[in-house]
């Protein structure tokens, strides 16, 4: 739908993503679109926080940018998980942004703002599950444990969907 281009897994734009932005193995986690607090990313900040407390290993990719990118930068140093974070910056080379999808275990979108992001499609697209809020525009295509994974909009919620999956990253 609305023109969603249909991604081929690729081993070397995995291998491109994973080398130029020193990606681990795993568990990503993945959000991908404008770093502005309205997308709720204080949400993915704070459940990333929730899960270094309980030493869950993970790795956290925000691809994009906005106006908002010093000061989430900035929380996530508070926070204590800049260090488990990588910040992209726009991707503009297709194959790159095919490669993060591809390296990744999970998209974040906890946006209540949007309405049908394509970013969640893109990430279908590619063989990648999102998680979403309840009762959100992105969640209306979500059937939780099949297509994607729904939690209540707290950081708890999205926290303790990740850490379900953590276990079984072939959701």
């Amino acid at each position: 739908p609305n023109g969603t281009p249909v991604f081929r897994r690729d081993p070397a734009d995995e291998a491109m993503a994973k080398a130029r932005f020193s990606i681990k193995e795993g568990p990503v986690f993945l959000y991908v679109g404008q770093m502005n607090w309205k997308k709720n990313l204080l949400r993915t900040l704070e459940a990333a926080s929730l899960l270094k407390k309980r030493k869950r290993q993970f790795q956290l990719i925000f691809a994009g940018q906005g106006p908002d990118l010093a000061d989430i930068e900035a929380k996530a140093k508070k926070l204590g998980i800049y260090e488990d974070m990588v910040f992209t910056g726009h991707i503009e080379d297709k194959r790159l942004l095919k490669g993060i999808y591809q390296s990744a275990d999970l998209l974040l979108f906890p946006s209540l703002y949007d309405t049908a992001p394509m970013v969640v499609r893109e990430a279908a697209s590619a063989g990648l599950a999102s998680a979403v809020v309840t009762g959100s525009g992105p969640s209306e295509d979500i059937t939780h444990g099949i297509n994607g994974l729904v939690c209540d909009d707290t950081s708890e919620s999205l926290a303790a969907v990740l850490e379900g999956i953590m276990g079984d990253r072939s959701f």
